[in-house]
């Protein structure tokens, strides 16, 4: 896809996200939280949903967390604007809960067409509930660091800069973590095993973007 057409549905998805009145989330927030980057990346970083501070300022991963993960994304070398960065949900939810079963349902096509025009070859899901969505039925504290195949790019779970920010031992695995990526971006994507469950289905239903 030339790289024009690329920003031109960038820019129709962004104003979808920016006006979506989809689910309940819509009414507290204060700003919806595309993603922003690199549009052609093959690295993308996935987090779960924009902090009090990201619905504040408008960006992804900015703060404490978001110094962490530059610093991560630095030890591999590359910084943000070499990368995507996005969230599952567009919209902090209230008092920081997890997003509900239909709030991911009703924003998961968003992300499903981001990285369906950037075609990242590896996916880092910040988190647990980034892992699901991609990895139903996994648990985080035994999956980490390890790659698996969904569809035509690789999930690779890692933990959420803001769990290493209070537990240094958290930050020495997210380290170990990151250190395994630039492998995985020269991987052949053929000798990863399909990760195959089913369940992702549940929650991913379409709705119109344009």
């Amino acid at each position: 896809m030339e790289i024009s057409n690329r920003r031109d549905l960038f820019i129709k998805i962004n104003k979808a996200v920016l006006n979506c009145g989809q689910c309940r989330l819509c009414r507290t927030r204060i700003n919806a939280i595309p993603g922003e980057g690199n549009i052609t990346s093959k690295l993308i970083f996935l987090g779960e949903a924009p902090s009090s501070e990201e619905d504040s300022m408008g960006r992804p991963f900015i703060g404490k967390s978001g110094m962490l993960l530059n610093e991560l994304i630095a030890k591999i070398g590359y910084n943000r604007r070499e990368v995507w960065i996005g969230n599952l949900i567009k919209c902090h939810p209230p008092e920081n809960r997890d997003p509900m079963v239909d709030e991911i349902r009703a924003c998961s096509p968003y992300i499903d067409k981001q990285i369906d025009i950037i075609k990242p070859k590896v996916v880092v899901t910040i988190g647990r509930l980034a892992m699901e969505y991609y990895l139903p039925g996994k648990k985080l504290g035994e999956e980490h660091g390890k790659a698996f195949r969904v569809k035509n790019f690789i999930v690779f779970p890692v933990y959420h800069p803001s769990g290493a920010l209070r537990n240094p031992a958290i930050k020495n695995i997210l380290v170990s973590d990151f250190a395994k990526i630039p492998g995985l971006l020269k991987k052949d994507i053929n000798e990863i095993a399909f990760f195959n469950k089913g369940k992702k289905s549940d929650i991913n239903v379409g709705i119109s973007l344009f």
